[in-house]
């Protein structure tokens, strides 16, 4: 009885973090849409907790799938996540939060490293493009940890929110195409 209770404690785990990762929602936004408090969330999404039928069907009406499959071995994939009803509020009504949506937390990490630690580098002092950065910090073994989150999406649109909201950087669109940029730091 005890193996199937961890069985299907890690199986809601598993199918939890999956449910996530295809909304792009982090472990606090989840809380948050439910109501299940962020440390029995993480629980949880271990698969180290039971849950009881109630918080089955609220966690299902969030992604809108029958509450049963959760406990199934079988990963639950979703069609079109970002069309379910519940989701598309959440994402409405907290938009603005970057600790709820994986994609912005990582934007914002990036954000912030390039601001306090590469911008006023020596790295900065000739014009780079965003894929010389990610090649940087893959070999910086100070930046070791983030070489996961410094892909190109999130390395062009960190320099263009910074070019666009600090006075931190000059920008020269290389190909004339506006998709092309490399940067510098001002002087």
């Amino acid at each position: 009885m005890q193996y199937l209770e961890n069985k299907s404690n890690f199986n809601v785990g598993k199918n939890l973090r999956s449910l996530l990762e295809q909304t792009d929602i982090t472990i606090s936004g989840f809380s948050h849409a439910t109501g299940i408090s962020l440390n029995h969330a993480r629980v949880i999404m271990n698969g180290k907790a039971s849950i009881t039928i109630k918080t089955a069907e609220n966690i299902a009406a969030l992604f809108s799938i029958e509450a049963g499959r959760l406990f199934l071995d079988e990963i639950i994939k979703l069609k079109e996540p970002r069309s379910i009803p519940a989701i598309v509020k959440f994402y409405q009504e907290n938009v603005r939060n970057e600790k709820f949506f994986v994609q912005k937390a990582l934007e914002n990490s990036v954000t912030m490293i390039l601001k306090n630690d590469l911008i006023p580098s020596p790295l900065f002092d000739t014009w780079v493009r965003a894929k010389e950065i990610i090649t940087y910090v893959g070999e910086d073994k100070k930046y070791s940890a983030y070489k996961a989150i410094f892909n190109s999406k999130a390395v062009s649109k960190a320099l263009g929110r910074i070019y666009m909201n600090t006075d931190l950087l000059d920008r020269d669109d290389l190909r004339g195409n506006r998709r092309v940029f490399q940067y510098k730091r001002k002087l």
